[in-house]
């Protein structure tokens, strides 16, 4: 291989390089007639990987690189052009590659698992890859600390719905130590607290978590409540489950949602189970039921198929005046999500509808269960 390529990386994998060889020939030609016809010995495997853009625009940022870099047998890649032009033009060759990743590992086996990861982020999460500019619309800065706190929470009777729902999927047993996070005002955690566990509730709107602690006062449970970011959780391996629940994932940029997930994952102790509920991407696009303000007046959805979010104007009164602040969830698939979940380091378990049952593409939820090597 010439002189383009990582020379360090076929130096650990073949003991010498083309360019090497080049230059011996030349400087010390009987040294390279004496060794030029010896065998080389394989000592890892080296494998150059051309990354494919099924679609092309403006360029908001390359999640590949902080994602991607977690893998075991990738050392090195080439994103310069794609950051330069601050566009990713759609692959039809090898000249239109957005960029090049180089893998290196002595076992082969765990050299392919990483290039199957990509070639699967390729197909199924190119905005895993490459995060492309919106073409119209752009959900207004923290728009999830600006809109009305009744649009968070779900009816108080669904609580212990949902409480029998984590329960029955965590296995969960007296004693074990869960994160609920957000845990809004512990509407279902209340149910979770009186039946035994040990429950820490964390969430980043301050009269949520007021509530929360009032609520478990009146009951004689006992709780530890947070007012806290997700991005900036510090727990580390503590709970024996971690919940993440109703829409509580996917308000940031890829690489934001990803820290997240890591820090969640982070939290639990090895062999911990991480419990996370989300709608059902395609089933929200082709049934997109109405939303409504406090007023019962429908709010418009739009959905965007280059960022993967669904925008929602949502009215909120300020100073006597109303105005919109426009929300915008990025919708995951189930082929996403558990991509997600390997590169963070967990194992996926399984997947389930909305009423813990067999999940399919005409499921309105889907309840996700990972779990964290012991």
């Amino acid at each position: 291989m010439g002189a383009s390529y990582p020379q360090e990386l076929l130096k650990e994998s073949v003991g010498h390089t083309q360019l090497e060889l080049a230059v011996e020939s030349a400087l010390e030609p009987e040294r390279f007639l004496e060794d030029v016809d010896t065998p080389y010995t394989l000592h890892k495997h080296f494998f150059i990987k051309c990354l494919i853009s099924t679609r092309q625009g403006g360029l908001d940022a390359t999640p590949a690189v902080t994602l991607l870099t977690g893998l075991s047998s990738v050392r090195s890649g080439n994103f310069v052009h794609c950051l330069e032009d601050a566009h990713v033009t759609q692959t039809i060759d090898l000249l239109s590659s957005p960029a090049t990743l180089f893998l290196c590992h002595e076992d082969a086996r765990v050299l392919n698992a990483d290039r199957e990861l990509i070639n699967a982020l390729e197909c199924e999460g190119q905005n895993m890859l490459f995060e492309l500019s919106a073409r119209d619309l752009r959900p207004d800065a923290d728009w999830f600390q600006r809109i009305p706190d009744e649009l968070w929470l779900k009816p108080e009777n669904d609580g212990e719905t949902d409480a029998s729902l984590v329960w029955r999927a965590l296995n969960l047993k007296k004693g074990q130590s869960i994160l609920d996070c957000p845990c809004g005002d512990a509407r279902f955690g209340q149910h979770l607290a009186r039946n035994g566990v040990n429950y820490v509730g964390v969430d980043l709107n301050p009269r949520f978590i007021e509530h929360a602690r009032q609520r478990f006062a009146d009951q004689g449970l006992y709780g530890e409540f947070a007012v806290g970011d997700m991005r900036e959780l510090n727990f580390k391996d503590r709970f024996d489950a971690v919940i993440n629940w109703f829409n509580s994932f996917g308000y940031f940029d890829v690489e934001t949602d990803f820290m997240v997930l890591k820090k969640l994952a982070n939290s639990l102790r090895p062999g911990g189970t991480l419990l996370l509920e989300a709608p059902n991407r395609g089933d929200v696009i082709a049934n997109t039921t109405p939303k409504f303000d406090a007023n019962g007046k429908a709010l418009q959805r739009l959905w965007d198929d280059i960022t993967e979010r669904m925008h929602l104007p949502i009215p909120v009164e300020k100073n006597g005046r109303t105005e919109h602040v426009l929300a915008g969830s990025r919708l995951y698939s189930l082929a996403q999500y558990k991509l997600f979940i390997r590169l963070a380091g967990l194992d996926f378990a399984a997947v389930y509808n909305e009423h813990l049952e067999t999940y399919s593409e005409s499921s309105k939820r889907m309840i996700l269960m990972a779990r964290k090597p012991k």
